[in-house]
């Protein structure tokens, strides 16, 4: 289960990953209370659409680029995918993955993940030109690390685990 803290509505917040029931919840640590923010609870699929109607498959881990980010990435696991939850629309999307699982390179539509398990951001540096937001994909199933660059045309580049060869 993974879990990211933001700040939503100038409070404390944990947005976390419930997998085995397919759905993204936030947690008010102040209020300790849980609420549904994206997905159909015990319905696994795959579809981008307003939050409470889009539907995961065993999301695993989230990322944020920084505490007061409205923008959280989804590793969703068994749909192969990296997707994004927009808290000011209340949208979610898919940034990279076509859905088959796989170890390919290429466009973010094109790329082929086979279970992304885990995700770390790198912020552009400050006052940098075109602010190159990268995401690191731990692709669980190709034993590879990913990385994704969000600012460009979104093209992942295969990295071998530590000790490991391409």
């Amino acid at each position: 289960m993974g879990a990211v803290v933001l700040n939503v509505n100038r409070t404390e917040c944990l947005v976390i990953c419930d997998a085995g029931n397919h759905a993204i919840r936030l947690y008010s640590i102040e209020g300790a209370t849980v609420v549904l923010i994206a997905g159909v609870p015990e319905h696994a699929g795959w579809l981008d659409a307003a939050a409470l109607d889009s539907m995961f498959n065993h999301p695993s881990a989230l990322a944020v680029f920084n505490i007061n980010s409205s923008t959280v990435l989804i590793a969703d696991g068994y749909n192969h995918r990296i997707r994004r939850l927009d808290l000011s629309t209340m949208t979610v999307d898919t940034v990279a993955g076509s859905g088959s699982p796989g170890a390919l390179d290429g466009p973010a539509a094109q790329a082929q993940f086979y279970y992304p398990s885990a995700l770390a951001t790198q912020p552009a540096p400050a006052g940098s030109v075109g602010g190159e937001n990268m995401v690191y994909v731990s692709d669980f199933y190709s034993g590879n690390v990913r990385l994704l660059n969000l600012a460009t045309a979104q093209e992942t580049r295969r990295r071998r685990a530590c000790g490991g060869t391409t």
